[in-house]
């Protein structure tokens, strides 16, 4: 998974244009990663400088293109086409770098007009630049945190087909995050995604706003990455020993690397992801949840089902499921 051509030249050449030099792009990395560890979920502001912006954009804006790419393909799969082909407008709320907008016009050809919200400027100003040469797309930028944006468009009664959170709503208090899934039904037409990372904490978060949309809404219903719209098997516990998370790869830049200090042209990208649709869907039947264990001639997999997370075994006697499950991974369906 990598960024489209035209979004990294524009980038390299904004870095190169600005005279930012490596050691203080790498000085903003270790920054930021202090920063998100000790104020995420206090609503405060992480991003706000400019060589802070290029940082981020070198460096965590493949990541988040490559998870909402992955995301959106695994849930446009559970939605019939003419579904699919209706997705033409878009909100994207807490837009950053425009990530989010870029893998959605990058998978969802109908895509017209995507608004995106911003409240850094300096994000804004890089996001407007590199969504700019979308061909066949108006990408609206907005300055304003997105908790207002979503009153102001859910009091007009604005609706989108597609209304986005990613990467976003684990920055917010708790207060302001259970009053944005409040907010998120009103303004959602056909289908709602939310991403965060894929660690415990980013599932307890999506299991919090799984068990809110869908008590408040009866009319959005899970369409992936779970089977069925059963309730969830796991507990939600930010500190329990199960959540579903899922991993893509993505390509590293040479100055990705070095301001990483890695050496691998590539990272995998943990992510957990949530969507509901208002239309009908065919979910998965299982989903694996956690890498397989194989041994000689056999191969246990943890599954979530309709019925709940249960183990299977593959033996080689079912020669096509065996060959299914030897290459599958955890998140894969089966």
């Amino acid at each position: 998974m990598e960024l489209p051509l035209t979004c990294r030249e524009t980038l390299e050449t904004m870095i190169s244009d600005s005279g930012t030099k490596p050691a203080v792009l790498a000085e903003a990395v270790r920054r930021m990663s202090r920063v998100y560890k000790e104020e995420s979920g206090r609503g405060a502001r992480l991003i706000t400088k400019k060589e802070e912006v290029l940082a981020y954009a070198v460096t965590r804006m493949p990541a988040t293109f490559g998870a909402v790419s992955s995301a959106l393909i695994e849930t446009l799969s559970a939605l019939p086409a003419d579904t699919v082909s209706e997705i033409r407008t878009v909100l994207d709320l807490g837009a950053g770098t425009g990530a989010a907008s870029l893998a959605i016009t990058e998978t969802l050809p109908a895509v017209q007009s995507i608004s995106a919200i911003e409240r850094e400027g300096e994000m804004l100003s890089l996001g407007s630049r590199l969504t700019s040469a979308i061909p066949g797309v108006t990408v609206a930028w907005e300055k304003q945190d997105a908790l207002s944006a979503l009153r102001a468009r859910a009091a007009e009664g604005s609706t989108y087909d597609l209304v986005i959170l990613s990467y976003m709503t684990n920055e917010l208090s708790d207060g302001d995050r259970a009053e944005l899934f409040s907010l998120l039904p009103r303004v959602t037409g056909k289908l709602l995604l939310l991403i965060e990372p894929g660690t415990k904490a980013g599932f307890s978060i999506l299991y919090s706003a799984r068990q809110s949309l869908c008590t408040q809404d009866i009319s959005l219903s899970v369409c992936a990455p779970c089977p069925e719209n059963a309730v969830c098997p796991m507990t939600g516990d930010a500190d329990g020993d199960d959540w579903c998370h899922f991993t893509c790869r993505v390509a590293r830049s040479r100055l990705h690397r070095q301001l990483k200090e890695g050496d691998v042209p590539y990272e995998d990208e943990k992510y957990a992801y949530l969507a509901l649709t208002r239309t009908a869907a065919h979910p998965c039947h299982a989903r694996i949840l956690r890498h397989p264990q194989k041994d000689p001639g056999r191969i246990s997999l943890v599954l979530c089902t309709p019925e709940g997370m249960k183990t299977e075994t593959v033996t080689k006697r079912d020669k096509e499921r065996f060959t299914k499950a030897r290459k599958a991974t955890a998140g894969d369906t089966i």
